[in-house]
């Protein structure tokens, strides 16, 4: 399944930014999910990242069984992935 998004709000361009995005599928399904990052210093340079979602399921399948699941799996997704980002930006460059 395919989707699409759209930015709602801000551009991260400084350390205490917010960024927030609409995704949705294009398969004509008017659920949708509104995800959230903030950036705020944290000291000696470092900034620390929140992320949160807000899923808006409106079909009834959607509703009742594909938005618990997905709920558990992003629970687990979400510090994998940003557990990923910070190594990827720690790694030296060649």
């Amino acid at each position: 399944m395919r989707g699409t998004g759209s930015v709602t709000e801000g551009v991260p361009e400084r350390a205490d930014d917010v960024f927030a995005y609409r995704s949705c599928t294009d398969d004509g399904n008017p659920s949708y999910a509104i995800w959230r990052w903030q950036i705020e210093p944290d000291g000696d340079g470092a900034s620390r990242v929140t992320v949160s979602w807000d899923v808006h399921p409106e079909t009834f399948w959607r509703r009742v069984l594909l938005s618990r699941i997905r709920g558990r799996q992003l629970r687990r997704e979400v510090p994998a992935s940003i557990a990923a980002l910070a190594r990827a930006m720690n790694e030296p460059t060649a």
